[in-house]
């Protein structure tokens, strides 16, 4: 149980239960109040009342259960409410609805005789009425309950109705189910929404399955978040603890739910349900209908929104009808016999696209076909020429196991397992790791393994298999299997920071004879990015211009463009290519592997942290990608700088481990640099001097590519630990390099401006600092870095006796750091701000010693809540809950001396008014 009195895997609803909370205060209070709860199938309602149930224990709880075969029975549901408490009442319900129709009391005289009962039971102690699937309520109760509760207005009565509205959003709500609670005065109306990603993330942990939010992103979209096919798809014994839900299937519960469904639907009903499932996808209705050959498939439709298995768009003539989620047409496919689907798959072929419709051929097969066979390989040779490697090896792996020969099946098998590996599409791994296994020993076997090992980041395996495979597909002459491995030998290199060796790999799968363009510029990409790391990024966008016209949407120069882009400080240039529609890991080239890594260096770079999170968790989200150690150090930079240091220690650790695991130049670089970001977080700049030792296990070539990275933390360091000509000497290599490299400029101005200090010379710090300012205008500009200058300056300043300067850029800073969620410096600047208040000893004093009274995760509170922003909005910049901002908030009034928001904003304003004074 919780706080709330709730069970432990309850999750989210924060805003209906705060309205739950609401209602019963309401009611103790004697005003009679009302909750409305609405929602589609399956979304919550029973298990929400059930669980806000405890927040009413000092009410008396009425409750009652509507059914659908009670909808015609007059007073059945009020008998239900009124049964435990006065089962005299409750018999004398039921004799009259065994009445024939117009005999007996009506609703209305029932409904004044349920009034002074309601009135008698609250006089004595709190009433709490709960009625659940109200929609299906009887007429009679509703307008006699009505009729109750119109002439209720101090009775200490609290109702919650739940009630389904239709399948599809905005369907209205039955009359009779609203006149519940349209009678009542104070009362709330709660539409339900699926869970968010951070409630099924916070569900998932509850229940013991830690999620990334990748892997909850998937559980979302096979779900649409309904909480019961949630909890279901997590407490599924058939998963692993460490499932990462690429695959989602339907568990045995989900099966058995969508079985009762099917059984109570008619048989047009369960044939649409038969060929919505089959087709996939939403489809205009009468084109589903074509299938099990339904004429007027309106009443079918119905049937389906009624049992909520279907979602239906009738306002959007664009939008179809099709099951309603990934899950339910899962278990519905299962259900459906071979024969069956063999016949709805054989419909299906003239009603949709052409990929779909071989895809529905396949399906339709009912034994090996060489001719549809080489007819697919045929597809797949078109959809790779044209760089669609997904869909390609999709027709591959379909062939493979249409093809009659042994030998076919393995060569199309393992060339699409390799071409699956290369797109990062994680769903087939397990399936076809075992089938690569049981393969013959070949060249292309050892190709697809290195491929597998390069995805998953085993180099040393990677190596093994590549190496092997070059020898073997040279031998075996087969010009595609040739190209395929150079390449990903020329990748595995890279990874190795051997560039030489890299550029020979790519030039060799050059003069492979063989016409595929997506391969080809794979391997001048490779070759661009070999130059990069030999002579710079300035050289290699030189070669790069020189391969012609701009390069598509997710190829392989556009990747190496972006990246190269990037490192010459374009960071929106750069990030412009490498989120281009079809630039992501998924493309399939192999200089894919790369783009992960730079992306979320330059998005954190660029001041868009969330992005820069999501790209980190995207890399996580792959076990064992090249780039993990990369991952953590960006996680560990934004953890410090909310001031999570728990966190980034974690983000180290798994840094450390992946380096220690695979001994990569890379994994030894970003161990060392998480190492350095945490050291320094916690003042130990002689640790992060030690963690940037083991840099020198690192080829030059890698940390030349890299510099604007590590040498401005190893300065910094050097700088704090006394050594100051040995950082002279780094920061004046840093203002030879950084040229045009805006971020570059700004560390090393600040650089500057800190050994100025540290030596003393406030007139060299102050022109270094406003030198560096002179760039907060440049589109490249880092957010972060420019607002470590403003705090720089504005310290200085300030440090100086000149507070009136001072507080313009402590000001800035403040604001800067606010908007970047960095919870670590708002409230450094918030209190440097208040410091410039002029009469710290006379007029202000008390206003500023009760400031710095504040910690410093109440001081973050403080200044984002005198903005303006709810809980809520505080929360998510702080990665917090609203009831701790709440928390936060009760301890900050007492030491401030207010008791409001409101006076907490006049509070910030007279300091802020004082200090411009």
């Amino acid at each position: 149980m919780n706080g709330f009195g709730l069970q432990s895997d309850f999750v989210g609803r924060s805003r209906e239960l705060s309205a739950l909370s609401a209602c019963r205060d309401d009611s103790l209070q004697g005003v009679t109040a009302a909750v409305m709860v609405q929602g589609g199938p399956g979304d919550g309602k029973t298990w929400l009342l059930r669980q806000a149930a405890p927040l009413f224990a000092d009410h008396t709880v009425w409750w009652a259960t509507c059914d659908p075969a009670e909808h015609d029975i007059p007073f059945a549901a009020l008998e239900q409410l009124v049964r435990r408490n006065d089962p005299v009442k409750a018999e004398g319900l039921a004799a009259i609805s065994r009445l024939p129709p117009g005999e007996g009391p009506s609703a209305l005289q029932i409904g004044a005789d349920l009034r002074a009962l309601v009135e008698r039971q609250a006089a004595e102690r709190p009433l709490a009425v709960f009625v659940d699937n109200a929609q299906w309520i009887d007429a009679p109760s509703s307008e006699a309950f009505g009729y109750a509760f119109r002439r209720l207005h101090s009775a200490a009565v609290a109702v919650i109705t739940a009630e389904r509205v239709g399948a599809s959003a905005g369907t209205p709500v039955e009359p009779t189910a609203a006149g519940l609670t349209d009678a009542v005065g104070h009362r709330w109306h709660l539409p339900l929404a699926g869970l968010s990603e951070a409630e099924v993330i916070e569900l998932g942990h509850l229940l013991g399955r830690e999620l990334t939010t990748s892997a909850a992103g998937r559980i979302l979209q096979a779900t649409g978040g309904n909480p019961s096919y949630v909890h279901a798809l997590l407490t599924d014994r058939t998963t692993r603890p460490g499932d990462g839900f690429e695959k989602v299937t339907a568990p045995p519960q989900v099966v058995e739910d969508v079985r009762h469904l099917l059984a109570r639907l008619d048989g047009n009903a369960k044939a649409l349900a038969e060929a919505l499932t089959v087709l996939g996808e939403e489809v205009p209705l009468l084109r589903a209908a074509r299938m099990p050959g339904i004429d007027a498939p309106e009443d079918a439709l119905d049937a389906l929104l009624t049992a909520g298995l279907v979602a239906w768009h009738p306002h959007d003539p664009l939008q179809g009808t099709g099951i309603r989620h990934p899950l339910q047409c899962d278990a519905l496919y299962h259900l459906i016999s071979p024969s069956r689907l063999r016949q709805l798959h054989t419909a299906a072929i003239p009603l949709t696209d052409p990929v779909g419709a071989w895809a529905h051929r396949v399906a339709a097969a009912v034994r090996t076909d060489d001719n549809l066979a080489q007819q697919l390989e045929q597809e797949a040779d078109t959809a790779l020429s044209a760089g669609a490697l997904d869909q390609s090896a999709s027709f591959l792996l379909w062939a493979a196991h249409l093809s009659e020969s042994r030998a076919q099946y393995e060569r199309r098998l393992l060339t699409a397992a390799t071409l699956f590996f290369r797109t990062g599409d994680t769903t087939h791994t397990p399936a076809l790791t075992t089938s690569i296994l049981s393969c013959e020993p070949s060249g292309l076997r050892s190709c697809a393994l290195g491929h597998l090992a390069l995805a998953e980041g085993d180099i040393e395996a990677a190596e093994r298999h590549l190496t092997t495979a070059k020898v073997q597909t040279a031998k075996e002459g087969d010009p595609q299997a040739v190209a395929l491995t150079l390449n990903a030998l020329a990748t595995l290199r890279l990874w190795q920071a051997d560039a030489a060796d890299a550029a020979d790999a790519a030039d060799a799968a050059l003069d492979v004879p063989l016409e595929n363009p997506l391969l080809q510029d794979e391997a001048r990409s490779l070759i661009t990015f070999a130059v990069a790391h030999r002579a710079g990024h300035e050289a290699a966008l030189r070669t790069l211009e020189a391969l012609g016209a701009d390069p598509p949407a997710g190829s392989a120069p556009l990747h190496i463009r972006g990246i190269l882009t990037g490192l010459a400080g374009h960071l929106r240039e750069a990030i412009s290519d490498l989120t281009a529609p079809g630039a992501t890991v998924t493309t399939g080239n192999a200089t894919a592997l790369f783009h992960p890594e730079y992306l979320a260096v330059f998005h954190y770079l660029a001041g868009d942290w969330p992005s820069a999170s999501a790209a980190a968790e995207g890399i996580l989200a792959v076990p064992g990608h090249p780039a993990t150690a990369c991952a953590h150090w960006i996680g560990a930079r934004l953890d410090i700088n909310r001031g999570q240091l728990s966190a980034a220690a974690n983000h180290h650790r798994s840094a450390a481990q992946a380096a220690a695991k695979h001994r990569t130049p890379q994994n030894t670089f970003y161990a060392a640099m998480t190492g350095c970001a945490l050291a320094q977080a916690h003042q130990d700049h002689q640790g992060a001097l030690l963690s940037l030792r083991t840099l020198v296990e690192c080829p030059e070539d890698m940390l030349r590519l890299r510099y604007t990275w590590w040498l401005p933390p190893y300065a910094e360091s050097l700088i704090e630990t006394g050594r100051l000509d040995e950082a002279e000497r780094i920061v004046s290599v840093l203002r030879e390099l950084a040229g045009e490299i805006c971020h570059a400029r700004s560390d090393t101005a600040w650089l500057a401006g800190q050994l100025a200090e540290a030596r003393r010379d406030s007139g060299a710090a102050e022109a270094a600092y406003r030198g560096g300012l002179a760039d907060s205008d440049h589109p490249d500009a880092a957010p972060a870095l420019m607002a470590r200058l403003n705090y720089s300056l504005g310290r200085l300043l300030l440090n100086n006796g000149r507070p009136g300067e001072a507080i313009e850029y402590l000001q800035t800073a403040h604001r800067s750091f606010t908007a970047l969620g960095a919870m670590a410096y708002i409230a450094l600047t918030a209190r440097a701000v208040a410091a410039c208040a002029p009469g710290a000893g006379a007029a202000g004093p008390s206003a500023a010693a009760r400031l710095k009274g504040l910690t410093d995760r109440e001081l973050a509170v403080a200044s984002l809540v005198s903005q303006g922003l709810t809980n809520s909005e505080v929360a998510e910049r702080m990665f917090i809950s609203a009831k701790t901002v709440e928390y936060h908030l009760s301890h900050i009034y007492r030491k401030l001396g207010v008791s409001s928001r409101r006076q907490l904003r006049l509070f910030a304003d007279r300091r802020a008014s004082r200090s411009r004074g």
